[in-house]
């Protein structure tokens, strides 16, 4: 199972921010994680977003989330890391069609 601010391929995962504006307009909270997987919420009762693990490489990725407001300002980028781990190895017998706790004696 992975530790804190650990996440294993192919789950999804939940990553939200929280971000605030002195007019309190802020409209648009994107999530960049590593190189290639750019996420953008829009949203009016919280800032989140979905992401599937699974596109990412193993390994740690920076990760950094910015906000905009009404106005068209945005803010200073909030940079920190995610570790994507392997998923742990689940065994299968050829002979059954579900997972098994312990071998037949």
């Amino acid at each position: 199972m992975p530790g804190a601010g650990e996440v294993d391929t192919g789950e999804e995962e939940v990553f939200t921010a929280t971000v605030s504006d002195p007019d309190g307009d802020v409209r648009r909270v994107w999530f960049t994680i590593g190189d290639s997987v750019w996420c953008d919420s829009s949203s009016t009762d919280g800032w989140s977003q979905k992401v599937d693990m699974g596109r990412l490489p193993v390994g740690t990725l920076p990760m950094k989330v910015r906000a905009s407001d009404a106005d068209g300002l945005v803010s200073e980028t909030y940079t920190g890391s995610v570790v994507v781990k392997e998923p742990p190895f689940l065994a299968q017998r050829d002979d059954d069609p579900g997972l098994r706790a312990e071998e037949d004696s």
